[in-house]
């Protein structure tokens, strides 16, 4: 029986430019906690920080490692040396959980990394990027090029960001409701909805919420699975890591 994944290699951008490599390798060991800690119980992952400064991450469903990716770069604490992540999916005939990320050779960990040394290699220099073997001949090529330029967009949304609109965004991603950001800063609601109106939030993330649909729909096709089915584990995803994060990330705005 396949099993649909996606897999994640982040690397972090001018890493030997680090003052301190402890602290980066004690950082990374955290995210690993972090991804770790999130799917635990909710969707089949094995995660690995290797190679110095790479994390690799192996994960049941097409959207998991996007949805892991966005919220590292989000929330990721050294703003001069941010990551980077080389994203693929598609079908495995290995069950997730008996995977040895040391050994394992499946063609799909070489489309991740393709990914990553593309975006190593280009200029303009994505966050993210989503690339498949010969995806030139297949038929989701095409979406993988809308992939692509959803999360560029996205992005580049996100760093025309004010800083306070920044900090407003993140708190709306845990918070969910204006009026909860607006009781936790000392703020008025409309001040909060025009923070989030001006920093396209809006926009940043109906770009989140169309990469996962098109992503289940791509899953889930000839297969005879509904797509809301695989939403809703994603659903409980996102409210693990919501709350984790709001546990763990301090929040301070002037």
């Amino acid at each position: 029986m396949k099993t649909p994944i996606s897999i994640l290699i982040m690397d972090v951008t001018n890493s030997t430019g680090f003052t301190d490599t402890k602290e980066l390798t004690n950082y990374l060991g955290q995210v690993v906690d972090w991804i770790d800690m999130w799917t635990r119980g909710i969707v089949s992952t094995k995660v690995k920080k290797r190679y110095g400064d790479e994390i690799i991450v192996v994960t049941e469903n097409y959207f998991t490692a996007y949805l892991l990716a966005f919220y590292i770069i989000l929330f990721w604490k050294y703003e001069k040396h941010p990551p980077y992540l080389g994203i693929t999916f598609g079908m495995t005939e290995d069950d997730v959980l008996d995977i040895d990320l040391e050994e394992w050779n499946d063609p799909l960990v070489k489309s991740a990394r393709i990914a990553s040394e593309t975006i190593k290699q280009s200029k303009r220099r994505p966050p993210i990027l989503f690339h498949r073997l010969n995806s030139e001949n297949d038929t989701e090529y095409p979406m993988v090029s809308v992939l692509n330029i959803l999360s560029e967009m996205q992005f580049k949304l996100i760093r025309e960001q004010s800083p306070y609109q920044h900090a407003v965004f993140k708190l709306y991603l845990l918070y969910q409701k204006q009026v909860d950001i607006a009781n936790r800063i000392s703020r008025k609601p409309a001040t909060i909805s025009k923070q989030l109106k001006d920093g396209n939030s809006e926009t940043i993330i109906d770009a989140l919420d169309t990469i996962e649909r098109m992503l289940n729909r791509a899953q889930t096709a000839g297969v005879g699975i509904k797509p809301n089915s695989i939403a809703k584990k994603t659903d409980v995803l996102k409210k693990k890591i919501r709350n984790s994060l709001l546990s763990d990330i301090p929040f301070e705005l002037d």
